[in-house]
């Protein structure tokens, strides 16, 4: 969000999985709590499934301002951006791209797209850790939780909002 801030976005939508897990409202979490940091408006999520995005959707965000969109899944931003295409919309220079989770097989259709990158394989080998620590010492104390850093692109579909220098 940083970021996108320094890039000059001050107007965001975000799009994300119907189903709400832990990594899914750590996101939107994340992201409420960046633009309440930088004193921007929160906009309204959109929880919902690929079928049931509506262009209305989109049409409202760009209309509201948008000038970025963050989005938790592959499948989200695979049918937001042909809806963009559909709109005649250019990604970026219309509107920015993030995808909040990795796309390494490149199923957004977009490459390269904007992603959070998230550490997976130290997230395994943390896990097999821990795992082999409790088995090996079942009345260990350990950390049950462990944050692990992730690192991001904006490469591809991430640009200065036109007018912006």
């Amino acid at each position: 969000m940083d970021d996108l801030v320094g890039l000059g976005h001050r107007t965001f939508a975000y799009l994300g999985e119907a189903r709400r897990d832990e990594p899914q409202t750590d996101r939107w979490e994340g992201f409420r709590a960046a633009l309440e940091r930088f004193g921007l408006p929160v906009p309204e999520p959109l929880f919902t499934r690929p079928d049931d995005l509506t262009a209305q959707w989109l049409d409202r965000a760009v209309r509201d301002g948008a000038t970025a969109v963050l989005v938790e899944a592959v499948s989200l931003v695979r049918v937001l951006a042909a809806m963009a295409r559909l709109r005649d919309l250019d990604i970026p220079g219309d509107l920015s791209l993030v995808l909040l989770v990795d796309d390494p097989g490149g199923e957004s259709g977009l490459d390269p797209i904007a992603t959070l990158r998230i550490p997976r394989n130290a997230m395994g080998r943390r896990a097999v850790s821990l795992l082999t620590s409790q088995i090996t010492d079942p009345v260990g104390d350990y950390e049950r939780q462990i944050l692990l850093p992730c690192t991001h692109t904006l490469d591809g579909t991430v640009a200065p909002p036109r007018g912006v220098a």
